[in-house]
Formats: structure tokens, C-alpha cells, sequence
């Protein structure tokens, strides 16, 4: 007989982006979508500014990252 396991791996968190802000709307599926779209759209641009600072700032201090 022939078993099958299935590998279950541990969600990580992530602190090097920002997740952004969740709304008791944002679970409602009868809620019209409103600005979602675009408060997902400021979160990545968050992020993306936030690692050029980072970037930047490693830069400033002589250190170089392989990200």
C-alpha cells in the first residue's frame, strides 16, 4: 500500500514589505469593490519606494546588497 504525505510548510511573515491595511469590507462579497485596487496599488509603490531607500541608504554607507 502506497502512502502519500503531503509536505506542509510554515508560513513565514515577511517583514521587508508592507501588507497593507485590511477592512471589514474587504471580506464582505456583496460590499462594492470601491478603492481596493487602488489602496493595493499605494501598498506595492510603498514598498518599492521603501527598498529604493534602503538601497540608497546601504549605498551611502558603503555597503552593497545582492537583493
Amino acid at each position: 500500500m502506497t502512502e502519500i504525505f503531503q509536505k506542509i510548510r510554515s508560513s513565514q511573515t515577511d517583514y521587508s514589505t508592507f501588507g497593507g491595511i485590511l477592512y471589514l469590507s474587504d471580506f464582505n462579497t456583496s460590499h462594492p469593490s470601491g478603492n481596493i485596487v487602488q489602496r493595493i496599488v499605494s501598498d506595492m509603490s510603498f514598498d518599492r519606494q521603501c527598498k529604493r531607500n534602503s538601497e540608497i541608504r546601504n549605498e551611502k554607507k558603503g555597503c552593497m546588497t545582492n537583493d
